[in-house]
């Protein structure tokens, strides 16, 4: 009797030691095709988000206030801040300019112009201490390059 308990006990060890051995096989095939598809999930990704953004400014055109409203944040102390954007978002934002200038909290000199090299729904905005490329293609590459790097760290 006690030899066909130690036999299964001894059964019942390996067996859990085979599932313990399966398991981490499976454990570092999951790792191996998390990596891989990551990979090819970002642009994917990135690109329907450009998508995405494309088709709202188009039919909310109006949204290209909140962007540049967001992209002013960090100009808020700025005495001098000139922003550039493209013909078709100029109107928009001239209609709205106050509602712009509210973020620029102490802001002297402030102007709005058209240049034929931004692309809608971006800006570049100029201040007395440099200059912030806020397009839309250069924020998606920021994004991209930080999910590089947070890929990279871990």
């Amino acid at each position: 009797e006690s030899l066909k308990e130690e036999a299964k006990k001894e059964g019942f060890n390996e067996g859990l030691e085979k599932l313990n051995e399966h398991i981490l096989k499976l454990d570092k095939t999951i790792k191996v095709l998390e990596a891989k598809y990551e990979k090819k999930i970002l642009p994917i990704a990135l690109k329907a988000a450009k998508k995405i953004v494309a088709n709202e400014l188009k039919t909310h055109p109006d949204v290209i206030v909140d962007i540049i409203r967001g992209a002013l944040k960090p100009v808020s102390q700025h005495l001098k801040v000139k922003i550039f954007v493209n013909k078709q978002d100029l109107d928009i934002l001239e209609k709205e300019r106050e509602r712009i200038k509210e973020i620029l909290e102490l802001t002297q000199i402030f102007s709005l112009e058209e240049r034929n090299d931004i692309e809608p729904g971006g800006c570049i905005i100029e201040t007395e201490k440099g200059i912030i490329n806020a397009q839309l293609d250069n924020q998606f590459r920021a994004i991209e390059a930080a999910f590089k790097a947070f890929e990279q760290k871990n």
